[in-house]
């Protein structure tokens, strides 16, 4: 996850991803953040979406989870210093403990049960809206 730099919700930390460009699908979008921001090309595969409603804005959005697959254990070790602060990874049993931007703690806690370790595919896969 990276710690935001700026921006809504900066100084926490966040799945690493972004809004799509003009004629960009989300799958090309992920990969496109994900190289700029941590500098690093993965392989995605599709995890969910979350539909969810902005109230301060009464819009409602749509989010696309994907899994990216690395080739290290350790974080990388270049990242975009004005988009994210800090880059770590983190066990289920820290999240509590963590500040985390937008939906995404309910989002990797979802996760980590569709996932449990060592499980590699998964128990559910759906499309789901928060409460």
């Amino acid at each position: 996850m990276g710690k935001r730099a700026k921006g809504i919700e900066s100084g926490k930390w966040c799945l690493v991803g972004g809004k799509p460009e003009e004629n960009e699908t989300m799958e090309e979008a992920v990969i496109r953040e994900v190289r700029e921001e941590i500098s690093i090309s993965v392989k995605l595969s599709f995890y969910r979406e979350v539909e969810g409603v902005d109230e301060t804005k009464g819009v409602k959005w749509l989010s696309s989870y994907f899994i990216g697959h690395l080739k290290s254990d350790n974080p990388p070790d270049k990242f975009e210093k004005n988009e994210l602060s800090e880059l770590r990874f983190f066990s289920f049993e820290e999240l509590d403990d963590l500040e985390i931007a937008f939906d995404h703690k309910k989002v990797l806690k979802d996760f980590f049960k569709d996932y449990p370790l060592g499980v590699t595919t998964p128990i559910k896969n759906k499309k789901k809206g928060l409460k």
